[in-house]
């Protein structure tokens, strides 16, 4: 047997180890949460409440951003350290240069043409893509949405530009510089409203703000600001990996 195949079989068996155990975990958990969960169960309820104390119709906003904010905060840095580690590892080497023109696809790969439809579709459906992103930022603690569906809309109406062919314009409206600036400014301003709940109330992420009156557009406290800060920082996270994913092979040139 070759070492190829010999790591191989090792990396099968560490997945089935990991995925078995991964599974039995899961599928324990969904037994027990089941019933919890159900529409009539005390914890429905409670969870209801809560998010009403806090003026927020949605509950899932209020789980989200009042019961576990601090959850929240760490699938935020998670996002963090996803974005600022790819950026690590594809960052520009010594030598390295930048085509003056993008390539129009991946060294080696064949790939068609986009049509006219797709360009006319892709288009014309930026604008509305990125107005309902804004829509969902501002509507979370109300209706369906929040800071990460937004930030997702955010990164979709970009890639629409780019599946339109307009790799260029993605570019100019998605800035790196700026974008790690979102970046940082927004998850720094979730960890700074969370310390203001510890210095005014003695409890990390407590609300501090105005709550405001139920299914108002600004009210709910904290909800609402770190629902827009979440959007924030998702989408500047998510459109820095997509483009460290892109310009690898549009725009380098590898060392002389």
């Amino acid at each position: 047997m070759s070492a190829r195949s010999r790591d191989v079989r090792r990396r099968l068996l560490v997945f089935a180890v990991s995925g078995a155990v991964l599974g039995t975990a899961l599928l324990a958990g969904l037994l027990d949460l089941a019933p919890a969960t159900s529409a009539g169960s005390d914890l429905a309820g409670l969870l209801v409440d809560a998010a009403v104390e806090q003026r927020s119709p949605n509950a899932v906003s209020g789980v989200l951003f009042d019961l576990r904010a601090t959850d929240t905060l760490g699938e935020a840095l998670a996002l963090f350290a996803a974005s600022a580690g790819l950026q690590l590892v594809l960052r520009e080497l010594p030598g390295e240069g930048r085509r003056h023109e993008p390539r129009r696809g991946a060294p080696g790969r064949s790939v068609p043409a986009t049509s006219d439809a797709v360009r006319a579709a892709a288009l014309a459906l930026v604008v509305p893509t990125a107005v309902f992103a804004v829509y969902v930022t501002f509507r979370g603690h109300l209706s369906l949405g929040g800071g990460l569906q937004a930030g997702a809309l955010a990164v979709t109406a970009l890639a629409l530009v780019f599946l339109a062919g307009r790799y260029r314009a993605q570019r100019h409206f998605a800035p790196d510089r700026q974008l790690d600036v979102l970046e940082a400014v927004s998850l720094g301003g979730y960890v700074l409203v969370g310390l203001a709940g510890l210095v005014v109330a003695g409890a990390f992420l407590t609300n501090v703000l105005p709550l405001g009156a139920l299914g108002e557009l600004v009210s709910s406290g904290t909800i609402l600001a770190l629902s827009f800060l979440v959007a924030i920082e998702a989408g500047a996270a998510v459109l820095l990996i997509v483009a460290e994913v892109q310009e690898e092979p549009l725009e380098r040139e590898e060392p002389a």
